[in-house]
């Protein structure tokens, strides 16, 4: 059985991200986002993802169009935009 240690809460703050608490021994909040951020590239079935079109590590993923608008628009927000550029899949 596996399951996560902690699930960190991301809060704004005097238009600063943070984690609740203020989130003692967790990866900065730009890494955590970079992390996060980086998932749906990884997992799409693209030259750039893991699936067979690209490094061909896993099987093809369907995503449902919600979860692709939902994408989109995080993509599009300009306070996750450094978040989102840090994390390359080179």
């Amino acid at each position: 059985m596996s399951f996560p240690g902690c699930s960190p809460v991301l809060e704004q703050t005097d238009g600063q991200l943070g984690f609740a608490g203020g989130g003692a021994g967790l990866w900065p909040v730009t890494r955590y986002l970079a992390l996060l951020l980086g998932e749906l590239p990884r997992l799409q079935d693209t030259p750039e993802g893991y699936g067979p079109r690209g490094k061909d590590f896993i099987s093809h993923v369907t995503f449902p169009p919600e979860i692709l608008d939902a994408w989109r628009q995080l993509r599009e927000d300009a306070q996750l935009a450094g978040a989102l550029q840090a994390r390359t899949l080179g």
